[in-house]
């Protein structure tokens, strides 16, 4: 087998320390304050044994604001957590593109949920395997649609910013989430539509315009920001990588029309995950 970018293996890097350790890093995000505030949040936060990873070890998400990330894992667990009375089968959640453990970590705590997770690089697997307290069962998964777990093995999975980085093998996978999803389960998935590409042209998104702007489709990209999407779904290359290499615009309609035909949109939340938009689909 080849071996690619994402399963290139390098030197371990220590866990930054415990979340009730990173009280003094910052806290942007209004949302994130208030639920710091909560009583039982602060006792999660006191009570979470597993450590922070280091900004290499999660896509660099939230950068030194090492307790906002903390906080952004609760936040979207939450959600999640809130659409499990809904969700049928086995009591099962599973994350794809859940690098290491943002959301996961919180979902393992609950009592009586097997919590799973994949991803494509090897490295976030290895450090929730070597430093995950909690029981999460993770490994790595290939950039091609397929999973080795069982046909309606699970009753709820997420999906954060994996279809805003895939183009062929967008369906493909909605069809492998679909075979492991048992019927009346529950798929949380994040896209950029209409919602985030109206963002790119303010001036204060232009750390995300600027963002998406990397790579062969660069310039493409800052020529068409501020006019309206000519097509339900556009392609930005961003990385000379074989996969997970492109940013994608989808309209709702489209997802309304080509996701509608595999998942019931049970709803539809533009800006629901800062500037992604959220769709909650059921598998019947």
């Amino acid at each position: 087998m080849t071996r690619s970018f994402f399963d290139q293996r390098r030197p371990p890097t220590p866990p930054i320390g415990l979340p009730r350790e990173m009280l003094d890093t910052p806290v942007l995000d209004h949302n994130h304050r208030i639920l710091l505030a909560e009583p039982a949040v602060r006792a999660l936060l006191e009570s979470d044994t597993t450590p922070l990873p280091a900004p290499i070890d999660r896509e660099q998400y939230y950068g030194d604001r090492h307790l906002e990330y903390w906080l952004s894992g609760l936040a979207d667990w939450r959600r999640l957590q809130a659409l499990l009375p809904l969700a049928e089968g086995p009591r099962r959640y599973i994350d794809l593109g859940g690098s290491s453990g943002r959301v996961a970590r919180h979902a393992a705590r609950v009592e009586g949920l097997e919590t799973w997770l994949t991803d494509i690089q090897i490295n976030p697997m290895d450090w929730v395997q070597r430093h995950a307290t909690s029981p999460i069962r993770a490994f790595q998964c290939r950039p091609s649609p397929h999973l080795p777990l069982e046909d309606r093995s699970f009753a709820l999975a997420s999906a954060f910013s994996v279809f805003t980085h895939l183009d062929t093998d967008e369906v493909a996978w909605l069809l492998e989430l679909r075979r492991i999803i048992a019927p009346g389960g529950i798929l949380l998935a994040t896209i950029f539509d209409e919602y985030g590409w109206g963002l790119l042209s303010q001036p204060e998104w232009a750390w995300l315009r600027d963002g998406m702007a990397t790579g062969p489709d660069g310039e493409a990209l800052l020529a068409r920001v501020g006019q309206p999407m000519e097509a339900e779904r556009l392609v930005f290359l961003n990385s000379a990588e074989d996969a997970y290499n492109c940013n994608i615009v989808h309209t709702e309609g489209y997802i309304r029309r080509v996701w509608g035909r595999f998942f019931t949109v049970l709803d539809y939340v533009p800006g629901g995950h800062v500037h992604q938009t959220v769709v909650v689909l059921r598998r019947d």
